[in-house]
């Protein structure tokens, strides 16, 4: 688990990431993970809890490699309010554990259903990198991602106003005809392009394309 070493939380602890994560992006009630908005916001709280701990135990160590501890002893990060540290936290669970697991199941199922590419595949492991890049296409492990347009603009005849909220669908923008041919079809070593999975700013992009594509890599 990537965000786990990175955190360098305990061996023991470190499901735990995979059980907040999954929380964060389950709907509420009969049936899902958790059943009330009270159990959610109970399970943020023991979130939070944790790590607030744990940066309280690294601020009060000396500095060390690990993720936490240099926001603890950042020039520009040490004095950072509570709530952006817990929020900045859980954006990078959610984006290196959620992301990881669906483009790991994501590269298995389409060497499983194109077996000529598993084949291809398993003869050349040069083709670990492109096979990473193709299944963050065709999977998509990130569904969609909103944003605020910050200046008026237009796109195929749809206005956009400054501060209306858009939102990039990266299925629909990875799986697009006038883009790839056979969008459809799992194709290891395609043409080099930056898909939309791998070119959205912002923490949560970033980390949810560097996480699954290093992790897809070292399981390749």
């Amino acid at each position: 688990m990537t965000f786990a070493t990175l955190f360098d939380i305990p061996q023991e602890d470190r499901r735990l990431l995979t059980r907040w994560a999954d929380v964060v992006t389950s709907p509420v009630g009969p049936g899902h993970l958790v059943r009330s908005l009270d159990e959610k916001i109970a399970i943020f709280r023991e979130f939070n809890d944790y790590f607030t701990h744990l940066w309280n135990s690294r601020e009060n160590a000396p500095p060390s490699a690990d993720l936490i501890s240099m926001l603890a002893h950042g020039e520009t990060t040490r004095g950072m309010d509570p709530r952006e540290f817990s929020g900045t936290i859980m954006l990078l669970t959610v984006a290196g554990t959620d992301t990881t697991r669906s483009s790991i199941g994501g590269s298995l199922r389409g060497l499983n259903l194109f077996p000529e590419e598993y084949r291809k595949f398993r003869g050349d492991p040069s083709l670990i990198p492109a096979m990473v890049d193709e299944t963050i296409r065709w999977q998509s492990p990130v569904a969609h991602t909103r944003r605020t347009a910050r200046v008026d603009t237009e796109i195929r005849g749809r206005k956009i106003s400054k501060g209306d909220k858009v939102i990039l669908w990266h299925l629909s923008a990875n799986h697009d005809e006038e883009v790839y041919a056979n969008p459809g079809h799992f194709q290891i070593g395609r043409e080099s392009r930056q898909y939309p999975s791998a070119s959205v700013t912002g923490s949560t992009g970033a980390w949810g394309v560097v996480c699954p594509r290093c992790n897809s890599a070292c399981s390749g």
